[in-house]
């Protein structure tokens, strides 16, 4: 075992044999951490994901009492899976609400679909019957319906604008407004050169949202 814990905002992933014993270690030091701290597991938010192992898994569950997730599933829109196996769609939703994906990216995204859309798996080189712009139109206009890729994006983005500007209650948020927006205007505060690229890019699609 390389990784033993990860963290994320409010979130904590505790990794572990799939083993009774390593199970029973691990509740034993989150108790020792409540007698400590004060802060304590709660069952009901916690999960328990097994892999690499067909039977078992519901017993080990049990012994921490919590309920058990079945793998594949999604964490912050990216899957989690068993294997080394990751869909692309997931990977491009993820990056698609991080930041404004590059020319050269959405470009490259366009033309594995349209070759997967005219030369199914095979992937070959094929002339396209029709444009991006055809294919991209609604089904009621004559179009296949598939949203446009670049546009997708940058909606994306300008949901994360929304959730700002109406300050939803969410840890993200919250973090923002507290660590880099403070008291600015959100509409007019300048955008930071030394901030991260993600935020950059938020901010830059304010005028769109």
């Amino acid at each position: 075992m390389m990784i033993t814990h990860m963290c994320f905002a409010h979130d904590l992933m505790i990794f572990c044999r799939a083993e009774l014993s390593s199970t029973q270690a691990i509740m034993s030091i989150l108790k020792s951490f409540e007698k400590v701290s004060g802060l304590h597991m709660n069952p009901n938010k916690s999960s328990n994901m097994v892999a690499g192992i067909s039977q078992g898994a519901k017993d080990l569950a049990k012994a921490i009492v919590v309920r058990l997730l079945q793998l594949p599933t999604e964490y912050l829109g990216m899957p989690l899976v068993a294997t080394h196996q990751i869909s692309p769609y997931n990977v491009q939703v993820y990056w698609a609400r991080s930041l404004i994906l590059p020319k050269a990216v959405t470009g490259k995204l366009y033309q594995i679909c349209t070759s997967f859309l005219w030369a199914g798996s095979e992937m070959t080189r094929k002339i396209h019957p029709v444009s991006e712009a055809v294919i991209c139109r609604r089904k009621e206009t004559s179009g296949l319906g598939i949203t446009n890729i670049e546009e997708w994006n940058s909606a994306a983005i300008c949901g994360l604008v929304y959730k700002l500007a109406t300050k939803e209650d969410n840890l993200w948020v919250k973090w923002l407004w507290n660590n880099s927006i403070k008291s600015k205007n959100f509409w007019t505060m300048i955008i930071p050169k030394d901030n991260s690229w993600s935020w950059r890019n938020i901010l830059s699609c304010r005028k769109q949202a």
